[in-house]
């Protein structure tokens, strides 16, 4: 794949307006890019790292064979499908993304050097729509459940915009998930933003955790973890991993005092306090306290790991 892109010719492969945005993919000496409205989301440089931190490490805590199916919100570019379908347990991905031309785009070359042109492998569904919507729809009908949902949506430029990062689209999808199953979101890792997707997860969810990957292309990428129960480590990192290794997993979840004191301020969004209070949960007011519950949260996920996954969980 890597020597296919060295081949590509400098310049612009595609530019199209789309009903929803300016999609322009180009290639620079030996790697592809992919801009969105003008803002770089996708670089071929590091894009395993951005796309193993979002598909990979939620594996890692699911028993293995347990994860068929996957729900991605975003996702177009097929580059979480790509990751997940490495995965023979997977059976099912759908994939939901509103813009057509983002999906058109990525079955072609030369984005499908990069996506392994996961969007015709027969386990990938993809339906055109607003995610919201039919996460909703989904809920409602109460056919189908997910073992892990990815939310893969458009990054916030300063504050998330309210229907994709809502505590009201969390609580949706949590009843999409199957007993056990994970939520992740991936957000830039600035603290605003990372704040307030925390406290909107913890709003719904009985656990969140966050971690995150930096990348030279676009920056630390941030990732938040949902459960409805504690979770635990059950496998290791695949051989084909490109990113991640035994070491690297729980240096992700690694974060500083003062991250964790901004990531457990008390909330300074009214969406998020409105939802606490319709729902007879308290508000957050104490940082430092909160502060300490996710650091203990983070320290007992990583118990006794000593880079592989303890025994008891693996059921060996």
């Amino acid at each position: 794949m890597h020597e296919a892109l060295r081949q590509l010719r400098d310049g612009e492969h595609l530019h199209r307006l789309s009903r929803f945005q300016d999609i322009r993919l180009a290639s620079y000496k030996g790697h592809l890019g992919l801009l969105l409205d003008g803002r770089l989301v996708v670089h071929s440089y590091d894009a395993h790292r951005v796309y193993e931190a979002l598909a990979v490490v939620p594996l890692l805590y699911r028993p293995p064979g347990s994860v068929r199916r996957v729900l991605i919100g975003g996702g177009g570019d097929g580059l979480a499908a790509s990751r997940l379908l490495q995965f023979s347990e997977v059976q099912r991905v759908l994939v939901v993304d509103q813009d057509d031309e983002i999906t058109a785009m990525a079955r072609r070359p030369p984005m499908t050097l990069l996506n392994r042109d996961a969007l015709a492998d027969p386990r990938v569904e993809v339906r055109h729509g607003e995610f919201v919507d039919l996460a909703t729809v989904l809920a409602r009908r109460e056919e189908e459940r997910f073992e892990l949902i990815l939310s893969d949506l458009p990054a916030p430029r300063e504050r998330p915009q309210e229907r994709l990062y809502a505590p009201e689209l969390y609580a949706t999808l949590g009843r999409l998930l199957a007993p056990g199953g994970l939520l992740v979101v991936r957000a830039p890792f600035l603290p605003q933003i990372s704040s307030y997707i925390h406290h909107a997860l913890r709003s719904v969810f009985a656990c969140a955790y966050l971690y995150r990957a930096p990348t030279q292309s676009l920056g630390m990428q941030g990732y938040h973890l949902a459960a409805t129960e504690p979770i635990a480590r059950h496998r290791g990192v695949p051989a084909w991993a490109e990113f991640l290794n035994e070491r690297v997993v729980p240096a992700l979840f690694g974060l500083a005092k003062d991250e964790l004191r901004y990531l457990a301020r008390p909330e300074h969004d009214d969406a998020v306090a409105a939802w606490r209070a319709d729902h007879g949960l308290p508000t957050v007011d104490d940082t430092a306290a909160a502060a300490a519950e996710i650091a203990a949260d983070i320290a007992e996920l990583f118990a006794g790991d000593d880079g592989e996954p303890e025994r008891a969980a693996t059921g060996g």
